[in-house]
């Protein structure tokens, strides 16, 4: 968990908690950053540009809360900037015009959800946690006991257990889940 405390050092210039803070966001802001370009390259380079922005930055923040946004404020700035440089303009506002987007505000809190989903699922046992990724990623039953070379009921056994597990650790995200979808 990235504090103010951690956000202060970065400030005095400590790489290591800079690193630290890159593999615990940027996933987020990734997710963030794809769905609103479509583009898995574009969106790795973004948020690169982002991250190297802020350090460049670092000495003004004092907060964590307040280099969130930043970073979400860049990323968004650049996909505009990107999208105004490059044919997928076209693409983006075609797009924008079929379906009413989502806002800039739903985007982050489902990049946030998204990274505490990918937190919790990250801590689960090594093969509890494959079989979940798997599964999340739609392979069926027998398609992930072939893959990992186990038993069906194995799977099921474990598949079980890990959606237990990330219920139980995940629970707080339920009222917001709710919020989103109704």
């Amino acid at each position: 968990m990235i504090g103010d405390t951690h956000i202060q050092r970065i400030a005095r210039g400590d790489a290591i908690v800079f690193e630290q803070l890159f593999k615990l966001w940027s996933e987020r802001m990734y997710f963030y950053a794809t769905k609103i370009t479509g583009n898995q390259e574009l969106s790795k380079d973004i948020i690169q540009e982002s991250f190297l922005a802020y350090w460049n930055k670092r000495d003004s923040f004092d907060t964590a809360l307040v280099v969130k946004a930043f970073l979400y404020g860049s990323i968004k700035n650049q996909i505009f900037k990107h999208s105004r440089d490059n044919l997928t303009h076209k693409r983006i506002l075609e797009s924008l015009d079929e379906i009413a987007p989502p806002t800039t505000d739903d985007l982050i809190v489902a990049a946030e959800i998204s990274g505490q989903v990918q937190k919790a699922v990250g801590a689960l046992p090594s093969q509890t946690k494959k079989v979940i990724e798997l599964s999340m990623n739609g392979l069926k039953v027998e398609e992930i006991a072939r893959e990992m070379g186990i038993s069906v009921n194995s799977v099921k056994t474990l598949k079980k257990s890990g959606y237990k597990h990330l219920r139980e650790k995940l629970h707080h995200l339920r009222a917001i889940l709710f919020l989103l979808f109704t």
